[in-house]
């Protein structure tokens, strides 16, 4: 392998181990992507500046380069933006409309795969007959979608179709996040939890809170959306608006830890009857 090729590889193999430390898909946090998607904004910069610096051996090496190197980062980069979006427009009032919204999303993200059915054929086969056209520059840039970024129509670290090729990668992934993380899990979760929450909804929240901010769940690295979407799939309940019921819990004027209060005393109270 040539040593410029080298240089982009080894951006893809460090883009990729601090993914895995960062992330742990299928279960995201809001800021492990945040965090993730500086990490591919990083990678792909750094990885402008070495074609611009090295650029490449052959017309082989830059069809290689843009077929299937760029597109790794740049398609991670697309999937973070859009599940970032995804996170942020989610509806939270009920796991029906959750579900509801995962499925259009899911339908949408499809899309491109029929739209563009002819090139995703293409690299699904593995054809190399078009490749010059596609993936050397000079060349026009096929933007598609709403995503506006510099890497889509730069001259010099652009082709006809290494974004569409970004877009495919990202849209497959997204695809399986969402439907592991929220089709799939779900379906899981209602199979095997038998329990009910019997107490008052507001309990709960004041469980999901305290829990929260306990940090005892993953090193404190979740948000309340996500752990309170686990507790209602365990114990099979809607909170529904659980900032606003946190809003109710904050505005008592005494005793705001009620259920911790109430488990404490409850937990004391069966120690000394095991205790006789």
């Amino acid at each position: 392998m040539k040593s410029k090729m080298k240089y982009y590889l080894h951006i893809v193999e460090i883009m990729e181990k601090e993914l895995t430390v960062r992330g742990n898909a299928p279960l995201y946090s809001f800021l492990d992507i945040q965090d993730c998607l500086q990490i591919c904004y990083r990678r792909l910069q750094e990885l402008r500046v070495l074609v611009v610096k090295h650029g490449f051996e052959n017309t082989a090496e830059e069809c290689r380069f843009f077929k299937e190197i760029k597109p790794k980062v740049f398609g991670k980069l697309i999937f973070f933006s859009k599940l970032l979006e995804f996170e942020m427009q989610k509806p939270e009032h009920s796991q029906k409309a959750l579900r509801k919204y995962v499925v259009k999303n899911i339908g949408s993200l499809r899309h491109i795969f029929i739209e563009y059915k002819e090139f995703h054929q293409y690299l699904l086969c593995r054809r190399k007959d078009r490749d010059r056209e596609y993936f050397c520059r000079p060349g026009r840039p096929y933007v598609t979608g709403s995503l506006s970024l510099p890497y889509c129509s730069d001259p010099v670290f652009s082709t006809t179709q290494d974004y569409l090729s970004a877009k495919f990668t990202a849209h497959t992934s997204l695809i399986e996040y969402l439907s592991q993380r929220y089709i799939q899990s779900n379906c899981a979760a209602a199979q095997k939890s038998l329990l009910r929450w019997t107490g008052q909804k507001v309990d709960l929240v004041e469980l999901v809170y305290a829990l929260q901010a306990s940090g005892l769940i993953n090193n404190g690295n979740v948000g309340i959306k996500d752990l309170a979407t686990a507790l209602e799939q365990l114990f099979n309940v809607e909170v529904g608006d659980y900032y606003r019921i946190f809003l109710e819990i904050r505005m008592r004027k005494s005793n705001q830890s009620k259920l911790l209060d109430f488990l404490k005393t409850s937990l004391h109270n069966r120690i000394i009857e095991v205790d006789g």
